[in-house]
């Protein structure tokens, strides 16, 4: 099975794949039409060393959502926030 994990706010790894269940489907749906239409915005190269380094596209999309999320509901997503969520 695929994970694409990304650096949370809180400083932990999170598995987007577990995360998505809590996301709001149409935040997220606008936020991968964003990445899908704003290329030049996404860096190319790592922001992480290794082989478990979010992708530059996972952690863009990833910080989008959390944005938007804090921005519609006035509170932060959990899974970005809470460093014991898992």
């Amino acid at each position: 099975m695929f994970h694409s994990y990304v650096r949370a706010a809180s400083g932990r790894i999170v598995d987007i794949g577990r995360a998505q269940f809590l996301m709001d489907k149409d935040l997220a749906r606008e936020t991968a039409e964003w990445i899908e239409t704003s290329p030049g915005r996404v860096s190319a190269a790592p922001a992480e060393a290794g082989a478990d380094a979010p992708s530059p596209r996972d952690q863009a999309f990833w910080e989008r959502y959390c944005a938007r999320h804090r921005e519609k509901y006035g509170t932060p997503f959990v899974p970005d926030s809470d460093p014991d969520w898992s």
